[in-house]
């Protein structure tokens, strides 16, 4: 003990002369011997669920540590440690303190360097400021009601606790609600036609009352109670077969249910339709059309109160012959799929019946048919999709209007449905001859600088009929089309994207070096990288050089 001392007492007193002396590899720090109190004046505090929870959340500032090295051979490495070892909590300041998780309830920053001990004075003192925060969630289910103060206390490594007292939260008694009671009323059937006899009232309870449940069941809202059940703990009741219903009507349903002393009431309607009524309507697929217009479609949709399966009956020309009849269907409405054929113009009247409940209704429609006229534009888009370079970067292909292959038909051009181009099929083909007079009937038109590079474009292309005016799409279009710039370059340590040049600022290679200083290298050496940088006009690693600071190694 006393050589220890001694020596303690030595080293005091060489720091304090501020004596240099060489100890080869060794450093010396204090880890902390000035210290100023944590603060946590941020504390916030806030309830979740049914108050059991407490959140807590705050800070505490500048905790001052020094921190003093003293550095021999003027180099080293220290690190500097927390000085609060750890965080605890209790409440009203009674019982025993429950320590915080540390790197979980709460975690430590410093905000002041360095963090190591380097300088050319033997002695340097150094403060650090460290940040706590705190973050957590503290159970309070175990605490009856009342008014409760928290506190927090720091305790530091050098032997100093600080304590310190946050706000006080109240946990209240629990209240016991008062029962409620609700129902809901149903009938089975709910509509139908007159006579409606036989229907089932079903009543359904809710709420927080317990306990057995009388049901009162009223038919027509009256003031006599059609039936009124036993105490039971069915829920939901039904009163089966209750109500009769002679003639149409809406009809006012009630029921009052009795539990645990709270009486709650609920209605609905009970809906009595007349006799069934049947209509239907009728359309075409198409409705119109140039002849010769085969392979019509009728529809018939179904209306009316009747119900059950529909047989349904077409009739392509009003004749007396049914041209379909279905199987019994609750298809509604009903399809008879390319039933009907119209070689020549005219108007033809079509006719449907439908049978339902007994009941049969009929309906009709027209379907135009008209002669021949206006043929459009044939023609294809020929050119290739997929990457292209600027010489193929292309809309080209061919069109003719059918009512008049002489002239020379209209071409729009879209890249992604907005208009970039216009031309005309005017120019010659060798194939095109059988297609247009003369074979001038094709067209192209370079889009390179008429769209952006090396992204998909939907290409798209249209010919103008020369009669309506009316523009419509060629075969094979739209296409996929992604047109390529001219590249720098294809491969090398500067062409990372097989394109362009990588500019000067990225290095593509990079090498260390090693020195040692003095006679002998011994366990100290030095190493230093130097990188080599792109040109920026070439795709060779042929730029400058540069190096790295050199960095210590000692053992």
């Amino acid at each position: 003990m006393k050589i220890s001392l001694l020596i303690k007492i030595i080293f005091l007193l060489l720091i304090a002369m501020g004596a240099l002396f060489v100890f080869p590899n060794k450093v010396w720090a204090v880890k902390c011997d000035f210290w100023e109190d944590c603060d946590f004046s941020e504390t916030t505090f806030s309830f979740s669920g049914a108050n059991l929870e407490l959140t807590v959340k705050g800070s505490t500032e500048d905790g001052l540590c020094r921190q003093s090295c003293y550095l021999p051979d003027l180099e080293g490495v220290k690190a500097i440690a927390d000085p609060v070892e750890k965080f605890q909590y209790r409440f009203n300041n009674t019982g025993d303190w429950i320590d915080f998780e540390k790197g979980v309830d709460w975690i430590v920053d410093r905000l002041a360097f360095p963090t190591s001990c380097t300088g050319i004075a033997p002695f340097t003192s150094i403060y650090s400021s460290f940040v706590y925060l705190l973050d957590t969630t503290i159970d309070v289910s175990g605490l009856s009601s009342g008014t409760y103060g928290i506190y927090y206390r720091a305790y530091y490594e050098i032997g100093k606790t600080v304590e310190f007292s946050g706000s006080s939260f109240t946990i209240e008694e629990p209240t016991t609600p008062t029962p409620t009671l609700f129902c809901s009323l149903s009938s089975n059937p709910s509509s139908g036609t007159a006579p409606l006899n036989n229907v089932d009232l079903i009543a359904d309870v809710s709420g927080t009352a317990t306990g057995n449940i009388i049901y009162k069941f009223d038919c027509t809202d009256s003031t006599i109670w059609n039936h009124t059940s036993s105490a039971t703990s069915n829920d939901p009741y039904t009163a089966a077969n209750l109500c009769d219903y002679s003639s149409e009507g809406n009809y006012t349903i009630k029921a009052e249910v009795t539990r645990e002393g709270i009486t709650a009431t609920c209605q609905n309607t009970v809906t009595v339709s007349a006799v069934p009524t049947l209509f239907c309507s009728l359309s075409s697929n198409p409705s119109s059309g140039t002849a010769p217009l085969n392979n019509v479609d009728l529809t018939a949709d179904v209306s009316g109160t009747a119900t059950g399966n529909i047989i349904y009956k077409f009739d392509c020309t009003d004749s007396t012959i049914w041209n379909h009849t279905s199987s019994a269907t609750s298809d509604d409405p009903y399809t008879a799929a390319n039933l009907c054929d119209y070689s020549s113009e005219g108007n033809r009247t079509i006719k449907a019946e439908v049978t339902r409940e007994g009941i049969t209704a009929t309906c009709q429609n027209t379907v135009t048919v008209s002669a021949p006229e206006n043929e459009l534009p044939t023609g294809s888009h020929d050119a290739d999709s997929g990457t292209q370079n600027e010489t193929f970067c292309r809309a080209a292909g061919w069109t003719t209007d059918p009512d008049d292959t002489s002239t020379d038909v209209s071409v729009r051009i879209f890249s992604d449905d907005v208009q970039i181009a216009t031309t005309t099929a005017s120019s010659y083909r060798s194939d095109l001859g059988a297609v247009c007079s003369g074979g001038t009937c094709a067209y192209g038109v370079n889009i390179y600088d008429l769209i952006t590079h090396n992204i998909d474009h939907e290409i798209k292309v249209q010919a103008q009929d020369i009669n309506n005016g009316d523009w419509v799409d060629l075969n094979n279009t739209p296409k996929t089309l992604n047109c390529t710039e001219s590249c720098e370059c294809s491969s090398g340590d500067c062409c990372s994207n097989g394109c362009n040049y990588d500019d000067s600022s990225t290095v593509c290679g990079s090498e260390t070096g090693y020195q040692c200083s003095g006679s002998d290298c011994g366990d100290d050496h030095q190493s230093r990288d130097r990188d080599r940088y792109c040109s920026g006009s070439s795709s060779s690693c042929d730029g400058k050089m540069e190096f790295t600071q050199k960095t210590l190694h000692s053992r």
